[in-house]
């Protein structure tokens, strides 16, 4: 992991901790270029859905789990910019603000390992 990697983990953590206490999960997510220029960011939401999303939920057996998590939202936004992702950084962190492991779940690492296996992952881990 580079300092660059860090100062994005910590940039993560910083808008995950910003998403409203009463989400169960606040994760936040980047997408960098080679150059390491961020591309998008977005956090989970609670309140919409995506086609994709849906799509990838349903493969991973948890129709569920349909509403947009950050990893899903980050690269539907960075597809529309027509840049390549480099690495996809990811921040979570829990009610009070301390970072945790956050490591894709199933349904995203599902899409990333069969979408984008080029991508590098780099994610919070909890201190």
């Amino acid at each position: 992991m580079t300092d660059k990697d860090d100062w994005l983990i910590e940039l993560c953590l910083e808008e995950a901790s910003k998403l409203p206490k009463s989400f169960p999960v606040r994760v936040f997510s980047v997408a960098v270029d080679k150059k390491g220029l961020i591309i998008s960011g977005a956090g989970n939401l609670y309140t919409k859905t995506h086609p994709v999303q849906a799509k990838w939920a349903c493969f991973a057996k948890q129709p569920e789990r349909q509403f947009l998590h950050s990893e899903i939202r980050v690269i539907i936004k960075a597809m529309k910019s027509g840049r390549t992702i480099d690495k996809l950084v990811i921040g979570r962190v829990d009610k009070q603000g301390n970072a945790k492991d956050a490591k894709p779940c199933p349904i995203c690492s599902a899409m990333l390992e069969q979408e984008f296996p080029e991508v590098k992952l780099v994610w919070s881990v909890e201190k």
